[in-house]
């Protein structure tokens, strides 16, 4: 079968049989050699790395925004933080579950979509209730969504730490380079 195929693409291409050579070597040495695994490894790393970096900062810009609304009386700004927020939230989550997994990623993977989840339900079930409010609501009503939002803050980002020291464990296994993309 895969004689056929050579032949077939040999027919309909002007490559010289030296180069054929090369290409079929190159296919049967390029997974001897764990190069894919490392290059699989390697975009896993970055995209896990950059959505958690990012979460990181578009959690804290909400709350900046927040405790800016609770000193002004002015909470219009929250709407459009929280809808970027959220569909970052969606659309990394969504990433997140179609990258392949493996035995040594699962773990990570696994923590990063569990994040991903709680900051989603914590946006759109908390976060919504502020954007209501004006210079006109009784303190009574903020504090009391504020006890609702909790620790939201310092537990996302106690999460996004342990990520991270993960992701450096997982770096140092497979000798990954710190890319940023």
């Amino acid at each position: 079968m895969v004689v056929q195929i050579i032949v077939f693409l040999r027919a309909k291409t002007d490559m010289s049989p030296r180069l054929w050579l090369l290409g079929i070597l190159w296919l049967f040495l390029l997974p001897s050699c764990n190069v894919v695994e490392q290059h699989n490894a390697q975009l896993f790393y970055t995209k896990v790395y950059l959505i958690n970096d990012s979460l990181d900062k578009l959690t804290l810009q909400w709350h900046i925004k927040l405790q800016e609304g609770i000193a002004n009386r002015n909470f219009t700004t929250l709407y459009n933080d929280r809808t970027n927020l959220s569909v970052f939230l969606v659309n990394s989550r969504s990433s997140i579950a179609n990258m392949r997994s493996t035995e040594s990623n699962e773990p990570l993977k696994n923590a990063i979509d569990r994040l991903l989840a709680n900051q989603i339900a914590t946006a759109s079930d908390v976060y919504p209730q502020f954007e209501q409010f004006s210079a006109y609501t009784p303190q009574e009503l903020i504090d009391k969504a504020l006890s609702q939002l909790g620790d939201d803050l310092p537990n996302q980002q106690r999460t996004s730490m342990q990520i991270r020291k993960d992701l450096q464990l997982y770096m140092l296994k497979y000798g990954l380079q710190n890319k940023r993309k």
